[in-house]
């Protein structure tokens, strides 16, 4: 029973890690992640004063693997274990935050500034 239990969890933890990084960082969203860049760029530059800020805070929160691994946590959290355990939920969030960011290092994903 516990060997099981670990064998999801590593599996979640690469799933979870595999998703982010496809999400954040992959050459096949690139595309899509520059067009998001250049959309809050040219709204930038006509004035808009609202959208920018919204399109580069999503825009930096999708490339940033401990960022979108905590949300990914949650949303996994909640859908795992129900609203009603809120810990839970908030911990699974932080297990996801910092595994992307630990095997991001380990790998050389993630560069340090």
């Amino acid at each position: 029973m516990i060997f099981s239990g670990m064998v999801e969890l590593l599996f979640y933890t690469f799933a979870a890690f595999g998703f982010c990084w496809g999400v954040g960082g992959s050459t096949l969203t690139r595309p899509v992640r520059e067009s998001i860049a250049k959309t809050a760029q040219r709204t930038r530059d006509d004035g808009l004063s609202f959208e920018p800020f919204v399109l580069s805070a999503l825009l930096q929160l999708a490339e940033c693997p401990a960022c979108l691994g905590f949300w990914t946590g949650i949303a996994c959290g909640a859908a795992l274990a129900g609203w009603h355990f809120r810990l839970s939920i908030i911990a699974v969030g932080f297990y996801t935050a910092g595994v992307n960011y630990v095997i991001g290092r380990l790998t050389g994903l993630i560069a340090e500034p």
